[in-house]
């Protein structure tokens, strides 16, 4: 219910004369039941423009089942992952999904077979980015690829998503930016077009460390957003204020009137 609450208050307090319905909403909150994706669905009070990211990480099942083997705990399966992927689609949402590249054991052939997954999912967005080792993580034994080759075979990922999903959101992870001091304009460049600055109140973000060396840690908030807008204007590319931030691709699709149809009877599997 506290989801749903907070939607109800973001839908009503951002409606404005430059966005009459409201800011568009991400959610990134697990797997859940498809009552629930419905109920928040209905608790935005702006369905057309509801986002959900739930990266299934690979598309290598051996290599999924060993990132989330946790002894004594409830473990994640793959095709449960897929699953609430097709329930969100059911739902309306627009369906963000994605991998991690360059996890130890990954291979050119697993990240081909990510993107042919990407296609069946008929994903709206794709956030994607390197297998970073952090100290103090459950993993830190197996490594990390030598950074300028991770850099190099990222930018290469977003690159072949673009030219063969084409007009998806895809995002720069900040995560790129810790392989090098350029490396969220350089994802622009490679074919990205969203970036997500980190907003998150200076004395909440030390709670929130995914991995060593995140950058602008430490940033106020406002001056953070116009140095970034800097910077993505200097790689020849504008920042689309009060706009929706739905892909073409969604938009397409709203426009022809195919939403529903989108929805695929036939169970989503990977490869």
């Amino acid at each position: 219910e506290f989801i749903a609450d907070a939607l109800r208050s973001i839908h009503k307090e951002t409606i404005s004369e430059e966005l009459p319905n409201g800011v568009g909403i991400t959610l990134s909150l697990g797997d859940q039941t498809k009552e629930v994706y419905e109920y928040w669905a209905q608790s935005s009070g702006n369905r057309d423009n509801l986002r959900y990211l739930a990266r299934f990480e690979t598309s290598n099942h051996e290599l999924f089942d060993f990132l989330h083997h946790t002894p004594k705990k409830k473990n994640k399966h793959l095709e449960h992952r897929l699953q609430c992927l097709q329930w969100l689609r059911e739902c309306g949402y627009q369906v963000g999904t994605g991998v991690m590249i360059g996890i130890p054991g990954q291979t050119l052939h697993d990240l081909c077979a990510d993107i042919r997954l990407f296609q069946k999912i008929d994903a709206d967005m794709i956030g994607m980015g390197p297998y970073l080792m952090s100290e103090g993580a459950d993993l830190k034994e197996i490594g990390q690829m030598e950074a300028k080759q991770l850099f190099r075979l990222t930018l290469n990922m977003i690159a072949v998503t673009r030219l063969v999903l084409g007009n998806i959101n895809i995002a720069a992870a900040t995560a790129l930016q810790v392989l090098d001091p350029e490396g969220r304009e350089k994802g622009i460049e490679h074919g990205a077009n969203v970036i997500m600055p980190n907003l998150t109140p200076l004395c909440y973000r030390g709670d929130y460390q995914l991995y060593d060396k995140k950058p602008n840690v430490t940033d106020d908030p406002s001056f953070f957003a116009a140095g970034l807008q800097q910077r993505i204007e200097s790689r020849g590319r504008t920042v689309g204020f009060n706009q929706s931030g739905s892909s073409r691709k969604w938009l397409m699709r709203k426009e022809a009137g195919l939403q529903q149809s989108a929805v695929k009877q036939i169970p989503i599997k990977a490869v």
